[in-house]
């Protein structure tokens, strides 16, 4: 679907007079050019046509490091993994607080790629294109090139990995971590999915694969790798050399630039390290050196990139002040910094764009005027969208709209119905209109007015069992299966008579110890102590952990037998089954302003299904906090609420209760839905009224603390029943909320433990 889309804006392009003249200027080398009128949203779309027929490699340079990430994901559409994004530090110039370890994995990744040759787009903010980095060349002789039986001693290739900034740890799990293991080195690369496993027949590559972390396992082999530097310099002799020697330029007092180098040699973290590293090298140079006669640069919104200079040099200088007056030894900003027009004139190809139609302050030869709408807005109107679609398709105009994600897509293919329009399963920026193409594009958030982003680890995160071995401290706390709570010691080498092998050593009560052997490692799992509480050891032999099993067995009998009769009575109880998902279901979840997770998408279809059948639901929806239980109530709750039912959620907390309120207010705006609430914040009067209300059917909605399950709140219509954190009501509260769970479906939201929760 994405294919297609692009492959129809491609043609049109490739038919529109104003793109027919940038793409002759390009192909002929007539360059510079200034282009005008294209809007942010159509760039990514013109760039990929661009360099599909000029080819080579490109460097875009935006005003702002958000909107250098935003571009990075648009043009990730056409070029896949091969458009990276060069991050600026973030970070106050001449601070003593570095930038996070991730920024300097992402810049070395990006410059390894540079070096190697590889063809990719490159996109930074304005800050990082003109930040001074190694020479090319130098940075060239710092990567590890590694084949499959090359000579490598494992001494230096230790001492090497080690200058270049890689800790080394006992097993690798981390990013810029290397370990050494017999005939074996792991390296984890900065920014790879897996690291690397070096196999040595003496000082001989044997062979090099790809392996897990977790497990520890390889699988893939690889002809060769690259291994680059985690901090784009490597601390030997000769760089250290010049380091002392370019302080002593600035005017440092030796004494003090030692000092710093051996601050910075100790740990590069606590220094501000990126501010120093131009004085590593003689003569540091601007990203542009790392690209090519044939390599493109595209400059975006001139008129703000040249305001952008202007408060960078302003912002270093100030601060460059501030750490000279507290007698700190710091590079001036010349030497952190390159000039607009100097990267500009590095690159003999390259185009300037700006949105304003009439580029009066650039003088440049040839000019190519673009004519581009921005995006509308419908703020959640879904009825204003379908007849501004209507109008676009009778006037011959293509559309696409793109969501966020597969799921948000199919809901917004069933709000539109048969409309000839193309709905992507794809996350752009912002959208755009060329009515000279009869083209229009529309961002999902421009359709449902927000949207946020879901953190990409979180969307990747499915559920996993837990691997409690592996991730086991000296000191944790373990449970034998057969002789209970013991404290894990470590691993020992043991030898016996016929051969050594590895023992896991545990200790029990009274002093003794257990050494299980490594194979058995199945025995044993990680003690949870509720509360964090260090639990009492058992003995070796001794009646505790036999008994306490046995207690346990009993509890679990006895809550089974208690669950098979509740749901036995429940089951045959008479329910009510709710309509299927309307539209204005399918509305009200598109402007969910998240990502859903794949758990949450499962836990509210299970929801969904069991509403949907006339038998009463009991749903428990356990998840730590901020993990999207509440949208799954709230989803349940509008389901219940388009059925004709009334809606109770009860909370153990007034601020909760309160929160709930506010957010439920929030999600139905727009929708005739009447809500609720009962606690201490409100008074006595209105309680009365929302009591007449809720009993009159007048109140779709009512969120309350323990004051909902009191004998004067009398429902007309109940029909779905939601209590946040149940376990922490008392027995009498409880036993009315059993009550209220007989014949309408139940929900229980609850960040504590599954088995605590049953027990509560």
């Amino acid at each position: 679907m994405i294919k297609l889309f692009t492959n129809k804006v491609k043609s049109k392009l490739g038919a529109w007079g104003p793109f027919r003249k940038l793409t002759a200027l390009t192909e002929s080398g007539l360059f510079p050019a200034a282009v005008s009128g294209v809007e942010p949203g159509l760039f990514p779309f013109l760039y990929a046509a661009l360099a599909g027929s000029i080819g080579g490699r490109g460097l875009v340079v935006v005003p702002r490091e958000d909107e250098a990430r935003a571009l990075t994901n648009d043009l990730s559409l056409f070029f896949n993994e091969n458009v990276v994004h060069f991050p600026a530090w973030q970070t106050v110039p001449y601070s003593d607080v570095s930038s996070r370890e991730s920024v300097f994995q992402e810049r070395s990744r990006v410059l390894a790629l540079l070096t190697a040759g590889r063809p990719v787009q490159v996109v930074a903010s304005l800050t990082a294109a003109l930040g001074l980095l190694p020479p090319k060349s130098a940075y060239s002789k710092s990567l590890l090139r590694i084949a499959g039986n090359q000579t490598v001693s494992m001494v230096d290739l230790e001492t090497k990995l080690a200058l270049r900034g890689y800790s080394r740890v006992p097993r690798v799990g981390l990013p810029s971590e290397f370990a050494v293991r017999g005939e074996v080195i792991d390296v984890f690369v900065p920014h790879a999915e897996r690291p690397l496993r070096l196999l040595f027949d003496f000082d001989r590559i044997e062979s090099i694969r790809e392996f897990d972390p977790v497990t520890q396992l390889s699988d893939s082999f690889l002809p060769e790798c690259l291994i680059p530097s985690v901090y784009e310099v490597v601390f030997g002799e000769r760089e250290q050399k010049v380091f002392l020697s370019r302080c002593a330029e600035t005017g440092a007092h030796p004494a003090a630039a030692r000092e710093t180098l051996d601050r910075i040699l100790s740990d590069p973290h606590a220094v501000g390290l990126e501010y120093y590293l131009p004085l590593f090298f003689h003569i540091p140079r601007p990203l542009t050196d790392y690209f090519g006669a044939q390599d493109l640069l595209c400059l975006i919104d001139w008129e703000r990139l040249v305001v952008k200079e202007e408060t960078v040099k302003k912002e270093y200088a100030h601060q460059h002040k501030l750490a000279l007056e507290a007698g700190r030894v710091v590079p001036p900003p010349d030497r952190c910094l390159a000039g607009l027009s100097e990267t500009a004139d590095a690159f003999q190809r390259r185009l300037v764009f700006t949105f304003r139609k009439q580029p009066e302050d650039i003088s440049l030869p040839r000019t190519v005027a673009f004519s581009s709408a921005p995006p509308r807005s419908f703020f959640g109107n879904i009825d204003f969208l379908k007849q501004e679609l209507d109008a676009l398709l009778a006037a011959g105009y293509s559309v696409g709209i793109f969501a966020d994600y597969q799921a948000q897509a199919e809901r917004i293919r069933h709000l539109l119905g048969e409309r000839a329009v193309d709905v992507i399963p794809a996350r752009i920026e912002s959208g755009f209109s060329v009515p000279q193409m009869k083209l229009q594009v529309i961002a999902e958030h421009e359709v449902f007015a927000r949207k946020k982003r879901t953190v990409r680890s979180l969307r990747k995160v499915e559920s996993e069992k837990i691997d409690s071995f592996v991730d086991l401290e000296e000191g944790d706390y373990v449970v034998h299966l057969q002789h209970g709570i013991g404290c894990y010691r470590g691993i020992d080498r043991v030898k016996t008579s016929a051969f050594e092998r590895d023992y896991i050593r545990i200790e029990y009560g009274d002093g003794e110890f257990l050494f299980l052997p490594t194979e058995q490692v199945n025995l044993i799992e990680r003690y949870i102590a509720p509360g964090g509480k260090a639990p009492r050891l058992d003995r070796i032999g001794g009646k505790s952990w036999s008994a306490r099993k046995e207690k346990v067995k009993q509890s679990v009998a006895e809550l089974a037998e208690h669950l098979l009769g509740l749901y036995a009575a429940r089951k045959a109880a008479p329910g009510f089954a709710f309509p299927r998902d309307s539209e204005w279901q399918e509305q009200f979840e598109a402007g969910f302003p998240y990502d859903e997770t794949p758990d949450q998408l499962a836990s509210i279809n299970d929801v969904k299904r069991d509403m949907e059948t006339p038998s009463p639901m009991d749903r428990l929806i356990c998840g730590d906090v901020g993990y999207g239980k509440t949208e799954v109530a709230l989803r349940a709750a509008f389901k219940a609420v388009m059925g004709g039912k009334q809606v109770a959620l009860l909370a153990p907390t007034t601020i909760l209760v309160e929160q709930h309120y506010e957010t439920f207010i929030d999600r139905f705006q727009g929708f005739p839905v009447r809500i609720g609430m009962l606690s201490r914040f409100v008074s006595k009067q209105e309680q009365r009224k929302q009591l007449e209300a809720l009993a009159g059917n007048e109140l779709d909605i009512v969120i309350g603390t323990h004051r909902l399950v009191q004998k004067d709140v009398r429902f007309k219509n109940l029909g779905l029943l939601v209590i946040d954190e149940e376990q922490r009501f008392g027995v009498r509260h409880k036993e009315r909320i059993k009550d209220l769970k007989t014949t309408v479906d139940c929900m229980v939201l609850s960040a504590t433990p599954i088995p605590r929760t049953l027990y509560m």
